[in-house]
């Protein structure tokens, strides 16, 4: 296989690049388009809980509380990503959800930054390209049962939210967090052949900050990969110049992670949300799903363990080394999930699948191609042959992201017709206006409110909302139930009284679901008074009594 160009290489970056933030813009302008007459489109309900930290952070807090509740909650130094993004907003005064697009989109470039240069530092030239192809424009894989029982254009991602698209151009913290975990690896590699102190520094500090940023990749990192890299050295009498950066790579990953358990065990609802994350996400569901997402890479990873043992020993020392990393770091996460069924273990079984890198799998992949390669090679066409199989399996994956990209236009399309999020994603233009009302609250201001424009306050404006999205607070089916009884208009005075006292709730919105849960004609007219109004709107003022 003859050596390919650097600048194809860039060149080749450069277009996966464009193509994936092009589908990024086009996806995000559709759900813009199609909003109705006389509705606002919001952003997605997924992304509300950030802007609000980034918007406390602006407004110059250093901790966050939990915006989501009425009772006080514990300072906590957490979400530090967002925490200097807000630093970053209140400096160049941005937006809050501006910011938090913009980190968006930049996390994205980051991250295709860190692939470009792990990939192009730990492998041959010759296989830059073919290992880019497979990081950046190779899809999830899809439902294996949507297979054989639907149309090709009918599949689904077999994890929602890890399509090539979303992957890059996901939550922000998680892709600088894993760029910043690739910078690590890539440096731990240059420092084994060239060690000096400052690199042993920049390998603790990214660390530091990448577990602050994204905890679970970079436990991943430390158990799946480092772990059996010192056991490689050991085997392969290389253990005095690997230990130095590892070790400093792990003390950062230690240090950040018990900082992390510190500050997330000073109360609720912090001390119960990785116990409340693992009741989300039933073991054999994950499994099935994190499996299937590779689906893609497979018949490489079958051609790398059918064609290696006839060819292992002439590959050179670096790759040889490279393919037990990498091997390692694909298949020991598997083990991870299952010990994540353990009390003591700090992180939830979806969050390990979620942030598994497609990158190991991709070494893989390439591998296989070049285990292939090295068996085929002194045959006629051979390398004609082998391109044909990269283009035709390249363009399968551009269908599947085709098909991907449908079903994501289709669930905007439900969303907006209230299937699922409409309330918040789509709301009306009467009730924006009375989300907007609320701007002229004191800050911090309790709001009693539903859940469904509970999520959207305190990403427009300071304020902490009774009830949110199910993912905000741990006790949430409680206070649904609790919410709805308020809503009816049946509590007893003095019932209405302590909650109100005891939550702290200043104000009171009465919008179209909250309208809906009400059972009287009147609705607490001795403890609220009519604060703003619209057709569908009614902002109340709690009545201090004495």
């Amino acid at each position: 296989m003859s050596l390919l160009s650097r600048h194809r290489t860039i060149i080749f970056v450069l277009l996966a690049l464009t193509i994936q933030l092009s589908v990024y813009f086009f996806l995000a302008r559709h759900e813009s388009s199609i909003t109705p007459p006389n509705h606002v489109h919001t952003l997605h309900p997924l992304d509300l809980y950030y802007p609000a930290i980034i918007r406390e952070s602006k407004l110059g807090a250093w901790t966050i509380t939990d915006p989501y509740t009425t009772l006080p909650t514990p300072a906590i130094h957490a979400y530090v990503f967002f925490i200097l993004a807000g630093k970053i907003a209140a400096l160049f005064r941005i937006d809050p959800i501006a910011m938090y697009e913009l980190s968006r989109i930049l996390g994205g470039v980051f991250l295709f930054i860190a692939i470009y240069w792990c990939m192009t530092k730990l492998l041959p030239k010759s296989l830059h390209i073919i290992a880019l192809l497979f990081a950046l424009a190779v899809d999830t894989g899809p439902v294996w049962t949507d297979i054989v029982s639907k149309p090709m254009m009918q599949w689904s991602a077999a994890m929602s939210g890890e399509t090539l698209t979303e992957r890059a151009f996901g939550l922000p913290h998680h892709t600088i967090g894993e760029a910043l975990g690739l910078i690590v690896l890539t440096l731990i590699i240059r420092t084994i052949k060239t060690p000096t102190v400052l690199l042993l520094a920049v390998i603790f500090l990214l660390s530091f900050t990448g577990t602050s940023f994204a905890p679970p990749y970079f436990i991943i990192l430390a158990t799946c990969l480092y772990l059996p890299w010192l056991l490689y050295a050991l085997a392969t009498k290389s253990i005095k110049k690997t230990f130095p950066p590892i070790l400093f790579s792990f003390a950062g990953i230690v240090l950040a992670g018990l900082w992390i358990k510190f500050e997330f065990s000073k109360g609720t609802p912090w001390s119960d949300y990785v116990a409340v994350e693992k009741a989300w996400w039933p073991m054999r569901e994950v499994f099935l799903k994190f499996i299937q997402s590779f689906s893609l890479y497979y018949p490489f990873v079958l051609l790398l363990i059918i064609f290696t043992p006839h060819s292992l020993k002439k590959w050179p020392k670096a790759i040889r080394q490279t393919l037990f990393l990498v091997s390692c770091w694909s298949i020991l996460p598997f083990g991870l999930i299952v010990l994540s069924a353990l009390s003591f273990f700090p992180i939830a079984n979806g969050r390990i699948a979620s942030d598994v890198s497609q990158v190991p799998m991709s070494f893989l992949a390439t591998f296989g191609v070049y285990a292939l390669w090295q068996t085929i090679k002194p045959f006629r066409h051979a390398k004609k042959f082998l391109m044909t199989i990269l283009l035709l399996w390249t363009g399968f994956s551009l269908l599947l992201s085709t098909s991907y990209i449908k079903r994501s236009l289709e669930e905007h399309i439900r969303s907006r017709d209230k299937e699922d999020f409409g309330w918040t994603l789509y709301p009306t233009t009467y009730l924006w206006d009375g989300i907007m009302a609320l701007r002229e609250v004191p800050l911090y201001s309790h709001v009693m409110v539903l859940p469904h424009v509970g999520a959207l306050l305190p990403t427009y404006f300071p304020v902490h909302v009774y009830s949110g999205p199910p993912y905000s607070y741990t006790d949430w089916w409680k206070k649904r139930y609790t919410s709805h009884r308020f809503y009816t208009g049946q509590m007893s005075g003095s019932e209405v009284d302590a909650f109100l006292a005891k939550n702290a709730i200043s104000y009171v919105f009465y919008g179209p679901e909250e309208v809906m849960a009400t059972k009287t004609s009147l609705f607490y007219p001795d403890r609220l008074e009519i604060q703003y109004q619209n057709p569908e709107v009614t902002i109340f003022k709690v009545i201090q009594r004495k």
